[in-house]
């Protein structure tokens, strides 16, 4: 599974085959044949990813933080940074362009992300707890489109679109301004 996701990072899914995962697992073809074709192999790759990801959230649940919409600020800065790591921003874009033709896939992503809505909302419901239902899913319905649209433009691989601008700043910018603004009203 590191082979796969290994190349998916490097040379992309369309580019992957059967003998370059078995060269990069320093296998035999044959062995690698063994687990299944080339999207059985992407299928388990990504979803170990995922919960690997999703161990990641857990484990940064800060829910019971002294100062929980600063700790909902810092669960947002570490998502968009790790946005900006070559493997999550080479990965990331491969797996939704597979998503888009293979159910299995698709079904890991909206599992994943899912999960994702389901902890910032928590998060989001500690640091403001007045914040009615329709607030919370209009912001994280927001959000999580913003940070996932961000590995588009993720500096790792790809020009930035203002240089001197953090991402994780600008996203966390425009969530303080709406947070602000909702709870003046």
């Amino acid at each position: 599974m590191d082979a796969v996701e290994r190349l998916l990072v490097s040379v992309g899914h369309a580019r992957m085959t059967m003998r370059a995962i078995a060269e990069e697992a320093d296998v035999a073809l044959g062995t690698v044949s063994h687990f299944g074709t080339r999207e059985q192999l992407v299928e388990k790759c990504i979803k170990r990813l995922f919960d690997w990801y999703f161990e990641e959230f857990t484990a940064l649940d800060l829910r019971n933080a002294d100062d929980p919409k600063q700790a909902f600020f810092d669960l947002v800065r570490y998502i968009v940074d790790d946005l900006e790591s070559v493997r999550t921003s080479r990965l990331f874009p491969e797996v939704w362009a597979m998503g888009n033709t293979n159910a299995e896939i698709q079904s890991a992503l909206d599992w994943l992300f899912a999960r994702e809505r389901d902890w910032l909302e928590g998060h989001l419901r500690d640091g403001w707890p007045a914040l009615d239902d329709a607030a919370v899913r209009l912001i994280i319905g927001t959000l999580i489109p913003m940070i996932e649209g961000h590995v588009m433009f993720a500096p790792s691989h790809r020009a930035s679109l203002y240089e001197e601008i953090k991402p994780a700043d600008a996203i966390i910018f425009w969530l303080n301004a709406t947070l602000e603004r909702l709870e003046s009203v």
